[in-house]
């Protein structure tokens, strides 16, 4: 199906990124005829990012809404609301699976097309991005329904205590490698 690249057009000096506005790139993949664009199915706002891609062209990540929170201190033009989406590399479709009003990714896909990723707010245009809920989630390509991963936990680590702060890796198998917190020690642990 192809191998992700993102490519992207930056200004040429250290000091003309921190005064630009948020510069054009977009998710692409590497086909045997070269780059092939697969931000132009999504139509808005200047950026993307491919995160991973499965071996049936499925290719899930990130796109800019066009959409900014009110500027900050680091922020001057405003954080970026993006949505999490997955790309069909072969019909040239993407879905948009992002939350209104919420700041989301999709970080890896499997063979099966579960997806994983994350989830935050609230981030309202022209409002703050508090990110006071959501968290990591789980879905499949399938029903590209967003679910909070620490709904898969067991009654017996949600008894305990344990809360999925972040998602970092997925096999074929549908183990989904997880970071976790008790309330005293943090840990890696498969969901």
């Amino acid at each position: 199906a192809g191998s992700v690249l993102t490519t992207t057009t930056c200004p040429s000096s250290p000091s003309t990124v921190a005064m630009a506005p948020y510069q054009p790139w977009h998710a692409s993949i590497a086909t045997t005829a070269g780059a092939k664009d697969i931000h132009v199915a999504i139509a808005t706002g200047v950026f993307s990012n491919a995160r991973s891609i499965n071996d049936a062209g499925v290719a899930v990540g990130e796109f800019d809404t066009g959409l900014r929170t009110a500027a900050t201190s680091a922020y001057r033009l405003g954080v970026p609301i993006t949505h999490a989406v997955i790309w069909d590399t072969v019909s040239g479709k993407a879905t948009d699976v992002g939350t209104t009003g919420m700041l989301s990714t999709l970080r890896a896909v499997n063979t099966s097309g579960v997806f994983i990723g994350t989830n935050v707010g609230p981030a309202t245009s022209g409002g703050s991005a508090t990110f006071t809920k959501g968290g990591p989630v789980v879905g499949t390509v399938a029903n590209p329904t967003l679910v909070d991963v620490n709904a898969l936990l067991d009654t017996a680590s949600r008894g305990a205590g344990w809360s999925v702060f972040a998602v970092t890796a997925l096999n074929d198998a549908g183990q989904i490698l997880a970071q976790a917190y008790d309330g005293a020690q943090v840990s890696n642990i498969v969901v």
